[in-house]
């Protein structure tokens, strides 16, 4: 360390270590270590750095009323290398955000000497190891985020003694082990982010005590980095009034999806999609009435889709893909006039397509495949001018395709049973042509 000091101070103009002979080891100092340490000459802005400018004009710092570094702002700036230990001498520093750069390596022990920090944004990097014990002795911290990293081991018990905390998000690294009870304990938690680690084990009820909480993240999103929590679902999360934004996607989660989950009235975008879920859908999930996004695919639910749901006027997207649902897809889903996205595919569905989807004018995705649906494909589709994706295939569907679809002038995928086995049929030679610029198969000709 010292070596690497004698270098920082041989490379800095002496001017700006002005009133600070007595170390290297000063605010000045600790900058010029972080930029040779993090390659500043290939930064993407470093106006001012290493000069004679006041450390208040040098890119990315701004200083108190002493002059001492209070903010360190190099988001996005081409950094790469190492975080070096001397980052630990910024000690009234208030807020670091290098988050996006290229940073590797371990982050330094000596972050634990920043007493006054309120904001460590390290997000975006190739940071490694393990989490240092000493971020625990940052009880000024409210915001902590890490995420999209390479750290691992388990998610440090220390971290439970932030009491301060408004975000933690860890998500994006290969953390292991369990989510620790104690995760209950942030009472002014309103950002909680676990997703793509590799926790295992049940989602601990204490979680219903962030009462604050506005968004919960616990699923997965990449392929390489996967939780795999299990167990049933907490009806304790039902306590969340607050919360947002709920993805518990891609676990092992089993049983029911608890009634509570109707008490979340503040809750935009709910996502439960790749779990093992089962039995109906909940009718309480129809009190959401800030519900934007709705996606439970890929579990194995069963039942009717529940009328409720036709009260959620908020609606964009809803996905149910995968799933054992059955009856009949319901008229009332011409409510949900705000849908951009329908997900039903790879169901029990039986039935006619009812007329009132025609009434979605704003879908641009429309996936009914892989039902029982029969009958004719209702002409009301061609009111849907937005559509871009339509995949009627895999169903019992029969009769003259509407005319009307020619309407369709967004469509850019179309997916229809087809071939000599279909119970579609084309004549029009309008039609004919509109359907072969979409690529579609071979139609017979109706009779």
């Amino acid at each position: 360390m010292r070596k690497l000091a004698l270098m920082v101070l041989a490379a800095f103009p002496l001017a700006a270590l002005a009133g600070c002979e007595d170390s290297p080891m000063t605010d000045p100092g600790a900058l010029a270590a972080l930029y040779h340490a993090t390659g500043g000459r290939d930064w993407d802005r470093s106006e001012n750095w290493l000069t004679n400018a006041p450390l208040n004009e040098w890119y990315g710092v701004a200083v108190d009323s002493a002059g001492r570094v209070e903010r360190l702002s190099l988001q996005d700036n081409g950094l790469s290398g190492p975080i070096p230990p001397e980052i630990g001498n910024l000690t009234a520093l208030e807020r670091l955000d290098l988050q996006r750069n290229r940073l590797s390596g371990p982050i330094p022990p000596e972050i634990g000497n920043l007493a006054a920090l309120e904001l460590l944004g390290l997000s975006g990097n190739r940071l490694s190891g393990l989490i240092p014990a000493e971020v625990s002795d940052l009880s000024a911290l409210r915001g902590l985020d890490l995420s999209d990293n390479d750290l691992r081991g388990p998610v440090l018990t220390e971290i439970g003694k932030l009491a301060a905390l408004r975000v933690l998000s860890l998500g994006g690294n290969n953390l292991s082990g369990s989510i620790p009870p104690w995760i209950g304990d942030f009472p002014a938690l309103e950002w909680l982010d676990l997703s793509d680690n590799e926790l295992r084990g049940p989602i601990p009820p204490e979680i219903g005590n962030l009462a604050g909480l506005r968004v919960l993240y616990l699923g997965n999103e990449y392929t390489d980095r996967n939780n795999r929590l299990m167990g049933s679902i907490p009806p304790e999360i039902g306590n969340l009034a607050a919360l947002e934004r709920l993805d518990l996607s891609d676990n092992d989660l089993s049983g029911p999806i608890p009634s509570e989950i109707g008490n979340l009235a503040a809750l935009e975008g709910l996502t439960l999609s790749g779990n093992g879920l089962s039995g109906p859908i909940p009718p309480e999930i129809g009190n959401l009435a800030a519900l934007e996004w709705l996606y439970f695919a890929d579990n194995a639910l069963s039942g009717p889709i529940p009328s409720e749901i036709g009260n959620l006027a908020a609606l964009k997207g809803l996905r149910l893909t995968g799933n054992f649902l059955s009856g009949s897809i319901p008229r009332w889903i011409g409510n949900l006039t705000a849908l951009e996205s329908l997900h039903l595919g790879i169901n029990n569905l039986s039935g006619p397509i009812p007329r009132e989807i025609g009434d979605l004018t704003a879908l641009e995705w429309l996936d009914l495949s892989n039902n029982d649906l029969r009958g004719p494909i209702p002409p009301e589709i061609g009111k849907l001018a937005a559509l871009e994706g339509l995949d009627l295939s895999d169903n019992a569907l029969s009769g003259p395709i509407p005319l009307e679809m020619v309407r369709l002038a967004s469509l850019q995928q179309l997916e229809l049973d087809s071939g000599s086995q279909s119970g579609l049929c084309a004549s029009a030679p309008r039609l004919l042509a509109w359907l072969a610029t979409l690529d579609v198969q071979y139609l017979p000709r109706c009779r």
